[in-house]
């Protein structure tokens, strides 16, 4: 009896994974049957390649056809396989052969009935799946070629050999499987976009001396923030001009980034493509599901990987997601489990939570009243608890902007004076002094140097380091609080330039610390501690 196989791919998280059809004709009643733990979408495939077949005037014959899908444990979701069941359909209901070996390689695309060519989302993580298990090539529509145009400028060597075939309809991959047609040209250079200053940074916001030194901060050490203070402050202005002085997004982080965007949409943002920085805002009121990501898709804290997630208002989200923060602060991914599958998605990101000081959002300012009864500011104040403050390293108290109102203007008229420019410039020659020390201990950025590794990374003798830490303010830190300190300390010194770091740089670090911050804000006064 006949007999074909084609291969598809079907992503596990961020992880791509080839899978096989075959299809034979058995005895029985005319119909096309299904097999191997595939879900309803799948059900559809089978229906739009029969449909798009027949508009090329290839009829399946009415015969009882088997097509099973392996493995079998694995379940088979999403519009992908619409390609690999297509080309499948095609080989069975013709007598000649096709003039390259189908079954190496891998067809991910979906189709329209009259048989054009759609382009899918993980297309990143079908291309690594396919070089991995050492297939010829990966067909897929045109509109995902720049995709896969990024991934060979990431890593050349490795993705070089796996032939890229694109198509823009049916009739077109019918005529390149018999030598009649060739696949659209992949354009191997891409783009790259000018990370000069752009729409959002910090040529139009006046920042004090110690928002500045936060911005750095964030920038080299890839600390977490959370910045305290009355509505019209600047917090979420700060928060959105952060990327601005981010560098770009180095190959590894960028290749993971892509993996990850690519599992949640078909067409990936041409800034990511371009290696800037990702930066994830998700409303208050968003789900858990929007948020955290589910077992197919990533939410926005996996999406903001190697970049800036900001969480605006953070008391007002739901404490679920909340507290799942503290996964993602301490290890760098967020773990998906349910009943049926458990995926795993990167989420090395910088933190910055925004919130108002009560309900209101003028407790403690100077230019409104407050009208929240004490009750209500302390019940909104333990929406966050302990532990997830204690996993965010710097707490920052914004003021209400003293200075005159004009100078906005002049600073706007001017351009800031070039202020992102100088930043970025800083944050560059900083990460450049930390990159040597860091790379020798294991690290790539401060916030994640190894406890173990501190004494090595303060530049200082045994004896100076625990002189240091006897400090007295320093006695009522928690043990995770206080290597935050010290990580903070070490990115306060590489601004500096200073191997070693002082008295003066803990001392900065620690009054950014949850309990110095609640007590400049007068939390120990009204009980809250």
């Amino acid at each position: 009896m006949t007999k074909n196989i084609t291969h598809s791919a079907v992503c596990d998280g961020m992880n791509g994974l080839v899978v096989t059809i075959e299809s034979q004709f058995v005895r029985g009643f005319s119909g096309l049957q299904m097999i191997g733990n595939i879900s309803e979408s799948l059900r559809d495939s089978k229906e739009r390649a029969r449909t798009a077949l027949e508009s090329l005037g290839v009829h399946v014959p009415p015969k009882k056809l088997i097509m099973s899908i392996t493995p079998a444990d694995v379940k088979k979701r999403g519009d992908q396989f619409d390609l690999g069941i297509a080309v499948n359909l095609l080989l069975l209901n013709r007598d000649d052969r096709a003039k390259i070996d189908t079954t190496r390689y891998v067809y991910v695309a979906e189709l329209s009935l009259a048989g054009e060519l759609k382009p899918v989302r993980g297309v990143i993580s079908y291309a690594i799946a396919a070089v991995a298990e050492g297939f010829t090539g990966l067909v897929v529509a045109q509109k995902n070629l720049a995709d896969l145009a990024v991934l060979r400028e990431l890593n050349n060597e490795r993705f070089a050999t796996l032939e890229i075939c694109a198509f823009e309809h049916l009739r077109e991959v019918q005529a390149w499987l018999y030598g009649e047609g060739e696949a659209l040209p992949i354009n191997s250079s891409v783009a790259k976009e000018d990370f000069s200053p752009v729409a959002r940074n910090f040529d139009d916001m006046i920042l004090d001396a110690n928002l500045y030194h936060a911005a750095l901060c964030l920038a080299i050490g890839r600390h977490s923030l959370i910045m305290h203070g009355p509505p019209g402050t600047g917090k979420s202005m700060f928060a959105m001009r952060l990327p601005s002085i981010l560098p770009p997004l180095e190959s590894r982080e960028h290749l993971q980034a892509l993996r990850i965007s690519s599992a949640h949409t078909v067409n990936i943002d041409e800034k990511l493509l371009a290696g800037q920085p990702p930066f994830r805002a998700p409303h208050h009121s968003a789900s858990p599901q929007g948020v955290l990501g589910t077992a197919e898709r990533p939410g926005d804290i996996a999406l903001a990987h190697g970049g800036v997630l900001f969480l605006d208002e953070l008391p007002e989200f739901r404490r679920d997601i909340i507290e799942s923060l503290r996964e993602p602060l301490e290890t760098g991914e967020i773990n998906i489990s349910r009943a049926k599958n458990k995926v795993r998605w990167c989420a090395k990101l910088i933190l910055i939570a925004a919130a108002n000081n009560c309900p209101c959002g003028f407790w403690g300012s100077n230019k409104k009243k407050c009208t929240c009864p004490l009750g209500r500011v302390i019940a909104y104040r333990r929406r966050l608890s302990g532990p997830i403050m204690d996993r965010i390293d710097m707490h920052l108290n914004v003021i209400e902007n003293k200075h005159d109102t004009t100078l906005l203007f002049d600073l706007i008229e001017h351009g800031g004076a070039n202020q992102t420019a100088k930043m970025q410039a800083r944050v560059s020659k900083c990460l450049a002094f930390s990159k040597k020390r860091n790379s020798a201990l294991g690290s790539h950025f401060n916030n994640t140097i190894p406890a173990r590794q501190l004494l090595a990374a303060s530049g200082l003798s045994a004896a100076e380091f625990r002189k240091l830490l006897a400090t007295s303010y320093l006695q009522k830190l928690s043990k995770r609080a206080l290597i935050k300190t010290l990580r903070v300390t070490r990115t306060l010194a590489d601004i500096e330039l200073q191997e070693k770091i002082s008295e003066q740089h803990l001392r900065s670090a620690y009054n950014w610390q949850a309990e110095a911050a609640a007590r400049e804000r007068g939390d120990f006064a009204i009980g809250l501690h």
